[in-house]
């Protein structure tokens, strides 16, 4: 009989149960971690979208507001006041103005907060009226109303600063913007934006 050949142990192959639970434990490690890191930058992402998307729109507002306040000549603070502070501004607009004739030809502009409701956020609309040839033109919502897609309005104040006559009148402007009011309530849903600027009349 010939001999058997005597295998040395070191050559063995193979892997023991401790080493596949331990590699198991390390891919289990390493998953976890990718998994949080993943959300945290979707999250992250998800959150800046929203934030440009309410920016963008503020500005949007700001800047259809600024345009009829510049074709003023007297600027009056409206509705709920806190001393100089109201959430809403009349505007008399010049007939002189671009403004006045893109209107309707009408000499009173109000911008106003208005309250949610059932079917839509917390808004600022347009109200136009005055002059015997007022004919309304673009009155309404000037933000987007829908509580799912649309920006609700959190905080709007007007600041009026009266220049009596001599000087412009001008209105510090401060809104704040968030996601619509039927958003879901997940921190990766939510977003703010703070916008503030002061504009003067041209004075006509």
């Amino acid at each position: 009989m010939g001999k058997q050949k005597k295998i040395d142990p070191i050559c063995k192959s193979g892997v023991t149960l401790i080493e596949v639970i331990v590699a198991l434990a390390v891919l289990a490690i390493l998953s976890t971690v990718g998994v949080g890191i993943f959300l945290s930058i979707n999250n992250a992402y998800s959150k800046s979208e929203i934030n440009n998307r309410l920016r963008q729109e503020g500005l949007r507002v700001m800047e259809e507001m600024s345009r009829v306040i510049k074709s003023g000549s007297n600027l009056n603070g409206v509705g709920n006041c806190n001393g100089a502070v109201c959430d809403g501004l009349e505007i008399t607009v010049s007939p002189q103005s671009l403004e006045y004739a893109q209107n309707g030809n009408c000499e009173k502009v109000v911008f106003q907060y208005q309250n949610a409701d059932s079917n839509r956020n917390n808004y600022i609309n347009k109200t136009l009226s005055g002059g015997s040839s007022c004919s309304p033109v673009g009155a309404g919502a000037i933000t987007s109303t829908d509580r799912r897609r649309g920006v609700d309005v959190n905080l709007l104040e007007f600041t009026v600063t009266d220049g009596g006559g001599v000087y412009p009148d001008r209105v510090k402007i401060k809104m704040v913007l968030q996601q619509g009011l039927d958003v879901p309530q997940r921190q990766e849903y939510k977003g703010q934006v703070t916008l503030e600027e002061i504009i003067s009349t041209r004075g006509y």
